[in-house]
């Protein structure tokens, strides 16, 4: 009888402890991080610092130029909980790096620096992956770094430039495991879902021009005259004394004005439906027009010296969709390669466009490789691209 009623007893405890444990009155853990940025912060704060000579390799290795080291295969697997902080931190939807705008042209952005290391990290880990034969692991890493590059934003023309770089690197990184890896149908499939759910909103220069030019036209007040010095002495300009005597309100007004209206006549330019080419050559136009005028006209100067090169941006942005549209366009060939055993003739329907034609890129098969080319120049480097895939046996 004892027996019995301590086993009821005790049966009784354990019933109170597990409805203790998950009823409602359970302790909660606080919720991981919704923001990115605290991720990757962390992930820069734990990477072991390099020295000049590994953080070179590590760059070398990171664009494929040469084959992962001992030394750099050892310094990755040192920096595993970087790359988990990474890894994780990508796929977070909300990344705000807590730049105070309110500082105007003097705002820091630390991050980017440290961003590139990051991402160069990445890459290496899956350069690395890939030279082991663990592709479909290699290519995560390479869709690691495109999420990472999307996180850079588009607040700032110079996040914008980091954000591209990122992604060209990310997917030249995907092009070179393409090329070595054996016909695996489920990992190109797989490869060709990941790649269309990657957030593709593309970063929006004019957002960029937006706010950038709201900072300028804030900096541009005779109360915020220290601030403008500072700027313009920044970017090489020597602002005398004298300069200095004859700037007031309305002067500074004129100057507003005449910046305010260049940035707008930009941003009619970006966000109108134009070819590239004609894109393009309006923008140089608007370009060159700030720096011609400048020369005879003091309320254009300030424009001249703070108005971005607004058709090299351009530029910049147009390669970075063409490079997109064919890393995409190969996972298809890919895919057919994989499944018939050889490559097709054509392109396949409906695949991405050249932006710089907008047309469909021409398709070239050679000897162990296949190669899309833009139909139309790339006018500030007056070159036509081309990008070669590589065919494994």
């Amino acid at each position: 009888m004892r027996k019995y009623t301590n086993n009821k007893f005790m049966k009784a405890i354990c019933i109170t402890l597990m409805l203790a444990i998950s009823g409602p009155s359970a302790f909660a853990l606080p919720p991981d991080p919704d923001n990115a940025a605290l991720l990757y912060y962390q992930a820069f704060l734990l990477y072991e610092q390099p020295d000049e000579s590994t953080r070179d390799l590590l760059k070398d290795v990171s664009e494929g130029k040469i084959e992962p080291s001992k030394k750099i295969i050892e310094y990755v697997e040192g920096c595993h909980t970087s790359l988990e902080l990474a890894m994780v931190g990508s796929e977070i939807p909300m990344c705000h790096w807590g730049v105070r705008f309110s500082e105007g042209f003097a705002a820091n952005l630390p991050f980017l620096a440290q961003a590139r290391f990051l991402y160069r990290l990445v890459v290496a880990d899956a350069r690395i992956l890939a030279g082991q034969g663990a592709y479909r692991e290699a290519l995560s890493r390479c869709l690691v770094a495109k999420r990472m590059g999307q996180h850079m934003g588009d607040n700032v023309l110079i996040s914008v430039f980091v954000a591209i770089s990122i992604d060209k690197g990310a997917n030249n990184c995907i092009r070179d495991i393409l090329g070595r890896m054996p016909a695996d149908v489920e990992t190109l499939q797989w490869l060709k879902t990941q790649v269309a759910t990657v957030p593709t909103r593309a970063l929006s220069i004019n957002h960029a021009l937006k706010l950038e030019q709201e900072v300028a036209l804030q900096t541009m007040r005779v109360e915020n005259i220290d601030m403008l010095v500072e700027t313009l002495t920044g970017a090489g300009i020597e602002v005398s004394d004298e300069m200095l005597k004859a700037v007031d309100k309305m002067s500074l007004e004129k100057c507003r004005e005449h910046y305010s209206n260049h940035m707008s006549a930009m941003q009619n330019v970006l966000s109108a439906p134009m070819t590239y080419a004609k894109k393009y050559r309006e923008l140089e136009k608007l370009d060159k027009r700030a720096k011609s005028e400048a020369k005879g006209n003091t309320d254009a100067a300030i424009t001249a010296f703070l108005a971005p090169a607004s058709a090299k941006a351009y530029n910049l942005s147009s390669n970075a969709h063409a490079i997109n549209n064919a890393t995409r366009t190969a996972v298809d060939i890919y895919i057919i390669k994989a499944k018939t055993g050889k490559l097709p003739d054509g392109l396949p329907a409906d695949s991405p466009k050249d932006p710089f034609s907008g047309k469909d890129f021409e398709y070239e098969v050679t000897k162990n490789s296949f190669v899309l080319h833009c139909q139309a120049e790339d006018l500030e480097k007056n070159e036509i691209h081309q990008y070669e895939f590589k065919v494994s046996k």
